[in-house]
């Protein structure tokens, strides 16, 4: 009696195990848009949506959508740069000048997404209207924290404004975080 007890039970805890949670957010894409790749210079073709994309070949991202609106609202910027050893503020300014406001939604949304735990390769960015929130690995991957993020924005945000285009190169991560305005390139 206490097998036939078992037996019943044993399809609920297969069930429960098998089960995926339903409050993480998928990193599977959403679908893939051609871009544009003119002399390493990335730009998403028209009518591209505004959202995270992680390059999926030369002549395609991977779409993943648009930033947990709940999540971006506690991104704000970083008065201070990380303290870790490794990281080093160099950054470089490229004396465009965009929308502060835009600038801002594109870099919460990419931290948003850093925040997900997501790991990427090559280049990711964070499309916001015209504005693209960028990340360039030249290592073998990168799983960056949101913080580590926000710090390399401080850095930019001190030498060249909240504006202006610019991005952070940190050598030992082996990785580029910046913002360019019509297209990007690492």
């Amino acid at each position: 009696m206490q097998f036939s007890s078992l037996l019943a039970i044993l399809p609920t805890f297969v069930a429960i195990a098998l089960a995926k949670p339903t409050d993480v957010p998928t990193k599977e894409p959403i679908a893939y848009y051609p871009v544009n790749n003119d002399d390493g210079r990335i730009s998403a073709v028209e009518g591209s949506p505004n959202g995270l994309y992680v390059i999926h070949n030369n002549t395609h991202a991977a779409y993943h959508g648009e930033a947990d609106t709940q999540t971006v609202g506690k991104f704000g910027r970083v008065n201070s740069a990380r303290a870790a050893a490794d990281f080093t503020c160099d950054p470089s300014c490229n004396g465009q000048q965009h929308n502060a406001g835009d600038i801002q939604s594109a870099e919460n949304g990419l931290a948003s997404w850093f925040s997900s735990g997501l790991s990427w390769n090559h280049q990711i960015y964070y499309l916001q209207n015209s504005v693209y929130a960028f990340g360039c690995d030249y290592g073998n991957g990168q799983t960056t924290k949101a913080s580590d993020y926000q710090a390399s924005v401080s850095c930019v945000d001190s030498h060249c404004g909240s504006s202006q285009g610019g991005w952070d190169s940190i050598h030992d991560w082996k990785a580029t975080y910046g913002r360019e305005f019509g297209s990007f390139g690492c």
